[in-house]
Order: structure tokens, then C-alpha cells, then sequence
């Protein structure tokens, strides 16, 4: 017996008249027969369609459906076999045609690049889109990196989201461009292209000293309340990345005035506050926070996302969303310089990401999380480190290196190695596979531990690219690390492979649970990590693994025994 799927009704019965009238009409409409020598070219008609008549299915003996038989051929709903087999599919037009399209799995593998190098393109993180995700409260005005919420709704900052931040627009801006900003405002430029409105506001340029150098500035002064008139720059531009240098002298800030797709105004302020974004009506500020007052601050804001992360969830193409910036307003006293616009700052962002975690690193080396999690069977407590997360920060200072040259994000790198000599039970993030095999923990958990796959293998990138990158006994520790956890990858790897995809963790093993399968999104992230290791190792185990796994997202299976 056959099976297929449905969407559409059975046919309805036509009455005795209505079969007359329709061969009437057939023949009054049918064509010339075609001649003799053209019969092979006549299209052939499907096989005729039987009366589809309701037929019920037994699922394994406990659950009853109703389906649709036509002759030998049994048609089960859709739906049913999507959710039964976990499979996916949705009906599309498509050259013109109404088709359904059926998946074995979601997600796309995108081919890894030629070659990996430590100053290149980190994986696929070009797709990656960091800021725009569900999990991410905005882009603090503060520090200029993501606060994550996954944990904690008030916002946190989480070394691993930062990283990936950095990590994914440095590889955008290697493979889209970093386009040159065009300045529209400066202190080398006339500062009448500002409108000073009537009363206290006024904005002129003025000599300053920035370090041990002295520069021409814009220095302003205004009412402090952010809807308050003053110093106002008309842009009308649909460019939505605004960078700048700010100093403030006391409360007060910039305010951007948007236009949305449907024509609305809308105001993204950025002021002196501690909060690090809040909602009133139209109204989206972000606090750049007080320890900045009085020094110089560096903004580079995509205002498309400022605004975005203030309408709570709607699609990227709704109406309310950004369109263009319409104005800048200045409020308060202080300096501006080097008003910029673009449609991106992909480096800017890469450096902010690298500045945080130059300022954010503790004395052990890493980046702790300050709020504590749990998933799951997993807990740790607030102040917890991850492999993961030491891997991509060290990949994201190695990078900024790579990018200005300045050393000190290498040697900041370097002091994140300390945590991988250390036991999870010592406040590290090694744990020994069977005491033997060194495993550098995404969740260093005690006293089991769960072995998962990519955050290990995201540590070990970072220690490839430190190892590549520094010198004298910093490289020669991370080469050793990066040994020691290459060898336990070959070792181990097989236990990952379910035989039709592959396992998130090992707890199955650890813990005697039930296997802990990886979901599509996890499995193709599996791949590409695979991929790089063959590219930067060459060994057959990981060229045979990904090819195996690429495999199993088309529903190639494992032979039977």
C-alpha cells in the first residue's frame, strides 16, 4: 500500500445532466486531433483520479485518523505526517505553479570558506544576526555590545553574545564591506549647517585638548530636557548607522528623530541615565550611563535595530519600522565631533565588542556571567564561566588585533587560556572524559558533567587562533590545550553521531538520561564546525563525519545491523 499526502477536498459527484453538459461542452471546444506524427508529443494526462473516498488509518494500533483512498493509493493529511515524522513542508508558488515543498530538515549549510585564518571570516557568522534575535533586550548605549535577557528580563551582558556580536559584523565587513562613512558634521566643518532655535541654545566650534593632542570640536549648549528644542542638524536620510564622539559635561544627550514606513515619527534618545533602554510612546531611550560624563564616548548606532528593539517583536518588514533618519537634536552642554552616517560600522562594532571584554576580564583570566542559569538539569550559579564563551571572546580579540595592530588585545587573549588548565570543581572549565580525555566545558557542571559538542568545539576555536596568533609561552600553552582537546575530539566524536543526526551532549552516557538530540539549527552548527576542523587539521575522521552529517539533513539513515 502506498502513501501520500493531501491538501486538497475530495472531488464533488456531478449529476447525470451536468455530465451531459459538460461533454458538450468538450466537444465543442476540444481541438483538431492532432496529425499522426505529432502523437508522441501530446502531453499525457495523469492517471484518472478514483472517487477519493474516506478511508480511516490505524497509527500503530492507538490512534485512528481519517485519510483518503484513491484504488492501491492511501492519501494521509499533511499535518500528520509532518508532526509523526518530523519532517517539514508548506505549499509555494513557484515558476508559476502551486507546489508543496517537502523537507527532510530546516536550516541551509553554507560551504565554509577556502581556508581559515585567525584574521579571516569566523565560520558562517555573515548570517548571523546577533542583535536582531528574540534573546537580545538592544545594543547598550553604554559599552555598545548586546545585553542579553535569555535569564534575566532587566537585561545582562553575556561574554558569548558579545563575541558573537563582534565576531559576526567583523566577518560581514570582510565579505560585504565596511563602506566608508560619509561626515556631516565636525569641527573642520561649518557649524551653521546646524538650526539653533531662538533662547539659551547655542553651538560653536571650539580648540579642545583630546590626549596630548588638541583638535577642533563642535561645543554646544542647550535646555537638558531631551524633548526640549535645540541645536538641530536636518539629515533626511534612509542610512541608518549614526556614529559620533560625545562629551558631556552634565545631564542631557542626543535625540534622533525617525520616520517609519508608514510615514509615522519616532525618537531615539540617548542620554545620561543608568537605565539601559526604555519605552514611552514614541519615545526609545538608552542610557549611555554617568561614568561617561565628562570624557569623550564613541557611538556607532544601526538606528533600524534602536528602534526596532523598542516595538516588542513585530516582523522586520511591518510598517512601523525604521525608514529613514530625519534630524539630529543636541540637549545639554558639552563637545561633539566626527558626526557620521553609513549603512553599517561593521569594525566599529567589532572594536566595541574587543574593548568589552578588554574591560570586563577578571583577574582569572575570564568573563564571568553574572546571572546564574538553569536549563534543563543544568544549574550553575551567578558568576559562572564557559568554555564557549572564553573560545569566541579570545576569537574576537584575536581578530581586533588582526584589524589595528594593537597588541594588547592579543596579550588579554592570551590570560583567557588560565581557565582551561583548571577542573570545573576548581572553578575552571576542563572537565575528563572518563578521568582521561581533557574537555573544555560550555556548562562546567560538578560533579557530572554534560560534554556538549559545539560549545567545545567553539572553545578550541579560540585557542587555535590564540595559538596562531601570540608567542613565547602563551602560544606554547595554548598549543598544548589545543592538543589536548584535539585529541580528545577524535576520540570521542563517534559518540556524537545518532545514525540520523547528531547528539547536542553526552549525558546519555554520564547520566544514564534519555539522548539529548541535537535540533536542526544545533545539528547544522555541528557541520560547519566539523568542516572547519577538516580544513584546519585535515585528519579523514572529520572530512567522513561531515559528509555523513550533511547526509542525514536529506534523511539518509545508518545501515541496519
Amino acid at each position: 500500500m502506498g502513501y501520500r499526502s493531501y491538501e486538497a477536498a475530495p472531488p464533488q459527484q456531478l449529476s447525470m445532466s451536468s455530465h451531459l453538459s459538460f461533454m458538450q461542452e468538450q466537444v465543442s471546444t476540444c481541438p483538431p486531433c492532432p496529425e499522426l506524427a505529432d502523437v508522441d508529443n501530446v502531453p499525457q494526462p495523469y492517471p484518472p483520479v478514483q472517487d477519493m473516498s474516506v478511508i480511516n488509518c490505524s497509527i500503530n494500533n492507538a490512534e485512528i485518523i481519517e485519510c483518503r483512498r484513491d484504488g492501491p493509493e492511501v492519501y494521509m493529511p499533511v499535518s500528520f505526517i509532518n508532526k509523526f515524522f518530523d519532517v517539514y513542508g508548506g505549499l509555494r508558488n513557484k515558476d508559476n505553479q502551486r507546489i508543496y515543498e517537502f523537507q527532510y530538515s530546516y536550516g541551509k549549510i553554507y560551504p565554509p570558506q577556502p581556508q581559515y585564518h585567525p584574521g579571516g571570516v569566523f565560520l558562517n557568522f555573515e548570517k548571523y544576526n546577533v542583535e536582531g534575535r528574540d534573546k537580545i533586550k538592544c545594543v547598550s548605549a553604554c559599552d555598545g555590545v548586546p545585553l542579553a535577557s535569555q535569564w534575566d528580563p532587566e537585561g545582562y551582558y553575556y561574554a558569548i553574545s558579545v563575541a558573537q556580536y563582534g565576531l559576526s559584523h567583523h566577518a560581514k565587513g570582510i565579505l560585504s564591506g565596511n563602506p566608508k562613512p560619509t561626515v556631516v558634521s565636525s569641527g573642520n566643518l561649518d557649524p551653521y549647517n546646524w538650526i539653533v532655535p531662538d533662547g539659551d541654545s547655542t553651538i560653536s566650534i571650539a580648540e579642545v585638548k583630546v590626549g596630548s593632542n588638541s583638535r577642533k570640536v563642535l561645543s554646544f549648549n542647550s535646555p537638558e530636557s531631551l524633548t526640549s528644542p535645540g541645536p538641530t542638524l536636518n539629515l533626511e536620510t534612509t542610512q541608518q548607522t549614526l556614529c559620533f564622539d560625545i562629551y558631556m559635561n552634565g545631564p542631557g544627550g542626543v535625540t534622533v528623530k525617525i520616520r517609519t514606513k508608514e510615514g509615522k515619527d519616532g525618537y531615539v534618545h540617548f542620554s545620561q541615565e543608568e537605565k539601559y533602554m526604555y519605552i514611552e510612546s514614541n519615545h526609545v531611550v538608552y542610557g549611555m550611563g554617568r561614568r561617561h560624563l565628562g570624557r569623550w564616548h564613541h557611538l556607532a548606532r544601526d538606528l533600524d535595530v534602536d528602534w526596532y528593539k523598542g516595538l516588542d517583536h513585530v516582523r522586520y518588514n511591518a510598517p512601523t519600522v525604521f525608514h529613514e533618519i530625519v534630524e539630529v537634536t543636541l540637549h545639554g552642554s558639552g563637545y561633539l565631533d566626527n558626526v557620521t552616517l553609513s549603512s553599517s560600522a561593521h569594525f566599529d562594532h567589532l572594536i566595541d565588542a574587543a574593548n568589552w571584554l578588554v574591560s570586563n576580564q577578571d583577574s582569572a583570566g575570564g568573563w564571568p556571567t553574572s546571572i546564574g542559569m538553569r536549563t534543563g538539569d543544568i544549574e550553575l550559579k551567578p558568576g559562572w564561566y564557559s568554555a564557549m564563551g572564553q573560545g569566541q571572546a579570545m576569537s574576537t580579540l584575536i581578530r581586533a588585533y588582526n584589524l589595528t595592530g594593537q597588541r594588547h588585545y592579543v596579550d588579554v587573549a592570551v590570560k583567557g587560556l588560565h581557565l582551561y588548565e583548571l577542573g570545573s570543581e576548581e572553578g575552571g572549565v576542563r572537565a575528563r572524559f572518563l578521568g582521561q580525555l581533557d574537555w573544555y566545558e560550555e556548562y562546567p557542571t560538578t560533579p557530572t558533567s554534560t560534554f556538549v559538542l559545539n560549545g567545545f568545539i567553539f572553545s578550541m576555536m579560540g585557542l587555535y587562533d590564540v595559538m596562531k596568533t601570540a608567542d613565547g609561552e602563551g602560544q606554547r600553552l595554548a598549543e598544548r590545550l589545543w592538543s589536548s582537546g584535539l585529541r580528545s575530539l577524535k576520540i570521542m566524536l563517534g559518540m556524537y553521531d545518532s545514525g540520523t543526526g547528531t547528539l547536542y551532549d553526552l549525558r546519555h552516557v554520564i547520566n544514564h538520561e534519555q539522548p539529548n538530540r541535537a535540533r536542526w539549527d544545533y545539528h547544522l552548527t555541528h557541520i560547519a564546525l566539523i568542516q572547519e576542523m577538516a580544513i584546519i587539521d585535515g585528519d579523514a575522521i572529520f572530512h567522513q563525519a561531515a559528509s555523513r552529517w550533511i547526509d542525514y539533513l536529506y534523511g539518509t539513515k545508518s545501515k541496519h545491523n
